[in-house]
């Protein structure tokens, strides 16, 4: 579930490190570890299929539901006067763009980053608090 990019950084990239070295930064599909499950819909299926004891045969409906949940959440996060999804997306996205430093986020900005958000990819968007709501 992680994807390891090796690359060379600048001093404006990251603080506080040597940027003569290789750095290995590790991605996860998601926002947070908890949202990975809304990366891969069939096992994330699986899963709940599993936790809740249903027969396989139930399976496609568990996965006809989340994947009309992804872009019901979608539409949220685009909907600039949903203050659950939208806003609070919004608002993390713009607290988490002050506490970094570097070239690579200057030129970063909401807008972009929603625009890239589907049904497909909605892990994405899934801070805690949205997370919980889509749980829910």
């Amino acid at each position: 579930m992680y994807l390891i990019i090796i690359q060379k950084v600048g001093n404006d990239d990251i603080r506080n490190m040597d940027t003569e070295v290789e750095v290995k930064i590790l991605f996860q599909k998601g926002y947070g570890i908890e949202s990975t499950f809304l990366s891969e819909i069939e096992k994330f299926v699986r899963l709940l299929g599993r936790y809740y004891n249903l027969e396989e045969d139930k399976y496609s409906i568990i996965k006809d539901f989340i994947m009309k949940m992804n872009i019901e959440f979608k539409q949220k996060a685009c909907d600039i006067t949903n203050v659950e999804v939208h806003q609070e997306l919004e608002a993390h996205f713009n607290r988490q763009l002050q506490k970094r430093s570097g070239r690579v986020y200057r030129n970063l900005y909401f807008a972009d980053m929603l625009s890239q958000i589907n049904e497909n990819n909605i892990q994405y968007i899934m801070t805690k608090k949205i997370l919980n709501l889509y749980l829910y």
